[in-house]
Formats: C-alpha cells, structure tokens, sequence
C-alpha cells in the first residue's frame, strides 16, 4: 500500500541522512509515481507496482515499476477536472525526472538531491 511505501521510505531516507525537505519532495514525487501506476498501468484485477531506493551520493535514486500498459484511469470522469497535475508534482520535486515506457511496463526514475536545497 502506499501508506507501507511511505512508511518505509521515511525510515530508509532518515537512515542515509536526507534532509527533511529531500524527504518530503522524495515522498510527493514517488506517490504520484505509484498513484499514478495504480490507476493507469492496470485493470481491475491489479497489478505489481515496486519502488527502489538508491543511494548515490550525493543523490537518492527512486524507481517506480510497473509491469503493465498505459490505459485511462478506471471509473468515470466525475472530479477528474482537478486531476492531470501529477506529473508537474514530480518534476517540481525531483533534480531529475525521467519516464521509460516499454512492452513490459514502466519506470520511473526520480533523482533528487540529499541536502535541503529545493530541486533545481
């Protein structure tokens, strides 16, 4: 769930030192990501969605992993008018951002720096 990849990614990114401005962009940027997965990767019966954390100094290196296809989101469009700024979260939280599509899924990659500077 997303509340156990937050958990542990608070507990990861406090380990290794990361200010908590890095942790709160790293936390918005890989929700979106994983929201993102959830609702646009799958079918009703689900899916697998991962997050890994890397350390590369002076960086954290997030991916999220999805083995599906892009669909539109399931359910109707009501409340949807507010919807679409995902992506813009994630740039505005990250160094870095960069989405790889294949026939096997996606991956999104996250960088952001470990210190309290906002990204650039």
């Amino acid at each position: 769930s997303l509340r156990d990849i937050r958990f542990a990614m608070r507990r990861w990114l406090s380990a290794v030192g990361a200010a908590p401005r890095a942790v709160a962009d790293l936390l918005v940027a890989v929700g979106e990501a994983s929201t993102n997965a959830v609702e646009h990767a799958y079918g009703p019966g689900g899916g697998t969605v991962t997050v890994h954390l890397e350390l590369q100094m002076p960086d954290v290196l997030a991916t999220v992993r999805d083995t599906g296809r892009w669909r539109p989101p399931r359910g109707d469009n009501r409340g949807r008018e507010n919807r679409g700024r995902g992506m813009q979260f994630m740039r505005n939280c990250s160094d870095d951002l960069r989405i790889d599509h294949s026939p096997t899924g996606t991956n999104v990659v996250i960088r952001r720096r470990l210190d309290e500077e906002a990204p650039q």
